[in-house]
């Protein structure tokens, strides 16, 4: 990239110019940086500022209300986790916010915009570095430029609104910080403590999340592209920070072996679901789509059941594109071109969900870190075609300012219409199922969140076209009973329970709820078998034993 200059002074010419005393050069250039700072941070809380009253969907149930691990700090349960330090968090969360969402939502911005920051400070060092040598004006007007648009973007949402997925904010908040840090150590006179930081750094990423262990590479990569002129002079004087960072895959070994069995059912190359093969064919089509979204970021969808691509021919064109690519970056690497960096940033960050098969190929938080790529190429690639094109500085710069105040504004009015859809879960479903109308899952959780606000008729429509999409499904049939149940339609409830039972015969919840429907239909010996079932299979069900004795104490 060529390098860019500042402007002369009107009426003067940069010879004639005095110059800046050292000192009040550093202070100017500070100043700069915590401005920008304070911008990134002034647009994060603009785009979302309406975030704090959405509600809990889809995961959150799961994985935070329901998860006893999160109820309480003491004894920490929260260890057992495979995201120990995400579960610690929601912990905090509880005990301080209890079930107001707002809380919630809040700390996930907190982390969010920390993690901009971070992002400001690595674009900015590294466009100064000796590498790159850009004046300091420009390189904070474009690191300012990249961190406000990725932090406002509304590909973000998707990791910053929805709760759970903080998940993914604070493993890129820790993985930006391990970059952060060796870029520090290389410029210090005394890079123990940094390096020891970036060690740290990148064990706390990995007890965030396991795509977190991809940290050892991209900084290795930076370091060879960017920072280091010869492999041998990164070991030399970083070789045991490496060693550090690789440690952490050890840990994320033991977390996988205490990871309960549900969650090993969903990622690994053992899934029944898909083939590892199957999966990678499907990838192509899902970076491409990531990568559009990055560019013009609507629909977005919460859930979108992605299609497996299982005949090579239909992944042909996706592979062919994503290899074109891969080439480019390649031959842009070998020549330490900055292009090649970003590429590979790109490439790395979706390597672990790219590559290791996951029970739902898509997602869009799966962004978070890449998407910090793709608007790096953009802006810093804008600047330097402006600079061509344009001859004047001031006039270049001008018509830049421009079009990246126009993209902020037009992104963080998108971000705060996003946020309102998750302000209820009949909105966030609503609009998952006009994008992705044979989503059974998406039909499935609209139907449970129209039945709890009592719209029952609509709810049984919504359960009756997510089973004819697949009607393999325990928990749906079991919700669909539920609905019937309180619609007071007991026949049609009991035949729904009954069906949920023959696909899970060991639930004992199922049984129980059956005889609770028995006993309102005043199938009274029918009841108690299902009670009696239901504490075959769990003795120590308290529902059933008590459904049992009030059943024993009204008989006639």
């Amino acid at each position: 990239m060529s390098q860019a200059t500042l402007p002369a002074a009107a009426g003067a010419s940069s010879a004639s110019r005095p110059a800046m005393p050292a000192g009040r050069r550093s202070i100017r250039a500070r100043l700069r940086a915590w401005l920008s700072a304070l911008l990134i941070v002034l647009a994060g809380c603009l785009a979302y500022a309406n975030s704090f009253s959405g509600t809990f969907v889809f995961d959150d149930w799961s994985d935070l209300v329901e998860n006893p691990r999160v109820q309480q700090l003491w004894p920490p349960a929260w260890l057992r986790s495979t995201r120990p330090l995400v579960e610690l968090s929601l912990a905090v969360d509880r005990a301080i916010s209890g079930w107001r969402v707002a809380g919630y939502h809040a700390t996930n911005l907190a982390i969010h915009l920390v993690a901009a920051v971070l992002l400001l400070g690595i674009i900015r060092r590294t466009l100064l570095g000796h590498a790159m040598r850009w004046p300091v004006s420009t390189a904070t007007w474009c690191a300012c430029s990249i961190a406000t648009l990725w932090t406002v973007h509304p590909l973000q949402t998707q990791s910053v609104t929805y709760i759970i997925q903080r998940a993914e904010c604070l493993a890129g908040l820790w993985h930006l910080a391990a970059l952060y840090c060796l870029i520090r150590a290389d410029a210090a006179l005394r890079p123990g403590r940094w390096l020891s930081a970036c060690v740290a750094c990148g064990w706390l990423g990995v007890l965030c999340k396991p795509t977190a262990a991809i940290a050892p590479l991209t900084l290795l990569a930076y370091d060879r592209l960017v920072l280091a002129s010869s492999w041998r002079q990164i070991f030399r004087r970083r070789g045991a920070m490496y060693v550090g960072l690789t440690s952490a895959w050890l840990l994320l070994a033991g977390l996988l072996l205490i990871a309960p069995e549900d969650y090993r059912g969903t990622a690994g190359f053992g899934m029944r679901a898909a083939t590892a093969g199957v999966y990678w064919m499907t990838q192509p089509g899902v970076v491409l789509h990531y990568l559009r979204l990055a560019l013009w970021p609507h629909p977005l969808i919460l859930d979108y059941q992605w299609p497996l691509v299982r005949q090579p021919m239909q992944a042909l064109i996706p592979t062919s594109l994503l290899g074109l690519m891969a080439a480019a970056i390649g031959w842009a690497s070998a020549r330490r071109r900055p292009i090649g960096w970003i590429g590979l940033w790109i490439a790395l960050t979706l390597a672990p969900t790219s590559l290791i098969p996951l029970a739902d190929p898509a997602f869009e938080q799966r962004m978070y870190l890449p998407l910090a790529g793709v608007l790096s190429a953009l802006v810093l690639g804008g600047w330097t075609a402006a600079r061509q094109l344009i001859p004047s500085p001031r006039w270049s710069r001008a018509l830049s300012l421009a079009c990246i105040a126009l993209c902020a504004s037009s992104l963080i009015v998108m971000t705060r219409r996003r946020n309102a859809d998750y302000h209820s879960e009949v909105a966030i479903w609503t609009r998952t199922i006009m994008q992705r109308p044979e989503n059974a899952r998406a039909h499935a959780n609209l139907a449970v969140a129209l039945a709890e606000t009592g719209w029952l008729d609509a709810a049984l429509s919504q359960f009756d076209q997510a089973l004819a999409l697949d009607p393999s499904r325990a928990d749906w049939h079991y919700n669909r009973g539920l609905a019937l149940m309180r619609a007071g339609r007991f026949a049609d409830a009991a035949e729904s329970c009954l069906q949920a039972i023959r696909l899970a015969p060991s639930d004992p919840q199922l049984h129980v709820t059956l005889g609770v429907i028995r006993r309102h239909q005043g199938q009274r010996d029918e009841a108690a078998a299902a009670f009696l079932r239901a504490l075959e299979l769990n003795p120590s069900n308290a529902q059933a034993a008590a459904n049992l004795r009030a059943l024993q104490a009204n008989s006639p």
